[in-house]
C-alpha cells in the first residue's frame, strides 16, 4: 500500500512505549517560531559551517535560508536529473567538514529514468559561493532500486570525518527479498565511505578498512551497519559522536535506534527478522541470519506502536544548543501524520520521552544550525525554529542584561574545556550600552556594546572586543521588533573582535 508522502508506512497511528522517566524538562518554555514559508516539499536541512541553512526540496532543488529569508533562485538545481514523487526525489545533502576550504558537497537522489539511488559529489562554484556548479558532478555510487519506495536518502558526516549513507531496504512491503539482512546488498544498510581517498578519480571514494565487512570478510565493503527498513533521518551527537536514527516500520511499530560511536561498526538493527522489539519474518533471509530476539540484534531505545494518530517517525537531533538549556542532551524527534514532537532522555536501556505542548503536522525533517539550534520543516513548505517565548520587554536576570532603556536583551551562554556550561556573568562598566562578561576562569572576558547608530547608517550596532577561547554564543534580542542576532565562538578558537554595524536593520 502506498504511504503518505515518502515514508513507506500504512496510514495508521502510533504511540511511544516508554521506560521509567528521568527528570522532566521544562518543555512549556519552548515554542515554534515560523522562519519562512513557500518552500516546495522540503525533505532535508543541512548547514555548511556558517550561518546559512540549505533546504533540500524533494523535486531537485537546494535553497538557501539566510538573513531571515529564503534567498531567490537555487544553490543547486538537479530537477532534470531527479525522479521525484511519492518517496523518490532529491533526499539528502551533506557538506564536507572542510567545505570552507575545498567547496565539496554530497547529495543523494533517485535518478530520472530508472529510479536508482545516486550518491554524487558536487563543487561550489569558483566564482559564486552562493551557488554550486551543476556541471561538477562526480558519481560515487549508483544503487539499483527494485521498487519505488523505501529509499532512505539521508547523508551525514560522522565524527570520524567519513560520509554515512542511510539506505532503505529497496521497497515493496515486508522486504520480500530480505535485502536488509543480506550482507552482499547495499539496501537496508548504513554505508560508510572515505570520500577523501581516491577523490581525484573514480570511484571518488574508498571503503575504510575498519568497516565490518571490508577486505576479505564476506559482505559488501561499504556496509557499516545493517537491518534497516527505511531510515528517515539520522544524526550524530555533536558532543559525543553517538548515532541516533529514526527507522520507519512496516505496519505495527516505528523505532528510534541508538549506537555509541565507541562501539565501532557492525550493528544489526534487526529488520526484517524484527520490527522494533517484535518478531516479523525470516522469509527469503540467508540461513546465517540470527533468529528473532537474538543477542546479535541491537534493540531500539524507543518504539512507536501503531495507534493514537501517528504514522511515520521523523528522526531528529540531540540538542546541544544554547537557547534552550532545559533541552540539553535530549534527543528530539517527531511524527509525520500527527506532527507530535518529543524530547527523549536516557542511557542504556532506560530511555523515555516527553511530548512538547505543540504539534507540527506533516513534519518532514529536522535540521541543526551551526551553533546547535534546532529547525524543522513541513511538507507544506514551512520552516520553523525551536525558541524560547519572546519577551514583551527585557527583564534583567541571571546571565541577562537589558540595554538602551530595556529595548535590547543581551545574553551569553558558554561551555568550557571541562564541558561545564552556564551563563556568563555580566558587569556593567558605567554605561547603559557597555557590558563586561566574565567567564570561568575570570581571565576570559568579552566586552559587548549595543549602540544607536541610526543617525549614521540606519542600523543599531553591536560590537565589542573579545578575549576568550571558550565556546560561547552571544545573543542580542531587539525586544521591540522581535529580531535576534547571534554571535558564536567555537571552543579553542580565540574570538575575534566583533564589529556588526548592521545588526538590526530597522531603527525607530
Amino acid at each position: 500500500m502506498r504511504a503518505p508522502f515518502f515514508l513507506g508506512l500504512l496510514t495508521l497511528p502510533a504511540v511511544l512505549t516508554l521506560n521509567a522517566a528521568p527528570a522532566a524538562a521544562d518543555l512549556a518554555g519552548v515554542e515554534l517560531r515560523l522562519l519562512a514559508s513557500g518552500l516546495s516539499d522540503p525533505v532535508a536541512i543541512a548547514q555548511a559551517g556558517d550561518d546559512r541553512l540549505f533546504i533540500v526540496e524533494q523535486r531537485g532543488r537546494i535553497r538557501i535560508f539566510t538573513g531571515g529569508a529564503v534567498q531567490p533562485g537555487s544553490f543547486l538545481d538537479l530537477s532534470a536529473r531527479v525522479r521525484s514523487g511519492g518517496e523518490q526525489g532529491l533526499l539528502g545533502l551533506a557538506f564536507h567538514p572542510r567545505y570552507a576550504e575545498n567547496g565539496l558537497l554530497f547529495v543523494n537522489y533517485t535518478r530520472e529514468g530508472d529510479g536508482a539511488t545516486v550518491i554524487s559529489r558536487f563543487r561550489r562554484s569558483s566564482g559564486d559561493p552562493a551557488h554550486a556548479d551543476p556541471a561538477s558532478e562526480a558519481v560515487l555510487l549508483v544503487i539499483p532500486q527494485p521498487y519505488d519506495n523505501h529509499n532512505g536518502g539521508d547523508l551525514a558526516f560522522g565524527p570520524d570525518g567519513l560520509l554515512y549513507v542511510g539506505m532503505g531496504d529497496g521497497g515493496s512491503g515486508g522486504d520480500p527479498e530480505c535485502r536488509a539482512q543480506n550482507r552482499n546488498e547495499l539496501l537496508g544498510k548504513m554505508l560508510r565511505l572515505d570520500v577523501d581517498s581516491h577523490a581525484a578519480s573514480a570511484p571518488y571514494y574508498s571503503s575504510p578498512p575498519d568497516n565490518p565487512f571490508a577486505g576479505g570478510t564476506p559482505g559488501a565493503d561499504e556496509i557499516w551497519a545493517l537491518g534497516l527498513r527505511n531510515p528517515w533521518r539520522f544524526s550524530f551527537d555533536r558532543t559525543t559522536g553517538d548515532l541516533f536514527l529514526g527507522d520507519v516500520g512496516q505496519g505495527e511499530r516505528d523505532e528510534i535506534d541508538y549506537w555509541p560511536t565507541a562501539n565501532g561498526g557492525g550493528a544489526n538493527f534487526g529488520w526484517k527478522i524484527m520490527e522494533g522489539t517484535a518478531c516479523y519474518s525470516r522469509d527469503a533471509c540467508p540461513a546465517s541470519t540470527p533468529v528473532c530476539g537474538a543477542a546479535a540484534f541491537t534493540s531500539p531505545i524507543l518504539e512507536n506502536l501503531l495507534a493514537d494518530g501517528n504514522c511515520a517517525v521523523i528522526g531528529g537531533f540531540r540538542y546541544r544548543g544554547h537557547r534552550l538549556p532545559a533541552l540539553e542532551g535530549r534527543y528530539l524527534f517527531g511524527d509525520y501524520c500527527s506532527g507530535r514532537i518529543w524530547a527523549a532522555n536516557g542511557a542504556g536501556a532506560g530511555w523515555s520521552r516527553e511530548e512538547f505542548p505543540f504539534s507540527l503536522p506533516n513534519l518532514t525533517t529536522f535540521g541543526e544550525t551551526q551553533i546547535g539550534e534546532i529547525v524543522l520543516a513541513t511538507q507544506g513548505g514551512e520552516l520553523y525554529a525551536l525558541e524560547r517565548p519572546q519577551l514583551a520587554a527585557c527583564v534583567p536576570g541571571a546571565g541577562r542584561v537589558c540595554l538602551i532603556d530595556g529595548r535590547f536583551q543581551v545574553e551569553v551562554s558558554f561551555r568550557d574545556y571541562t564541558g561545564a556550561r552556564g551563563d556568563a556573568l555580566p558587569v556593567t562598566t558605567g554605561s547603559d550600552s557597555t557590558l563586561l562578561w566574565y567567564f570561568a576562569p575570570a581571565t576570559w572576558e568579552h566586552l559587548v556594546k549595543v549602540i544607536d547608530g541610526c543617525s549614521l547608517n540606519g542600523h543599531w550596532w553591536v560590537y565589542g572586543a573579545a578575549a576568550t577561547d571558550v565556546e560561547y554564543v552571544l545573543r542580542v534580542t531587539d525586544t521591540l521588533r522581535h529580531e535576534v542576532r547571534e554571535y558564536p565562538n567555537t571552543l579553542g578558537n580565540r574570538a575575534a573582535a566583533l564589529t556588526d554595524s548592521a545588526a538590526f536593520a530597522t531603527c525607530p
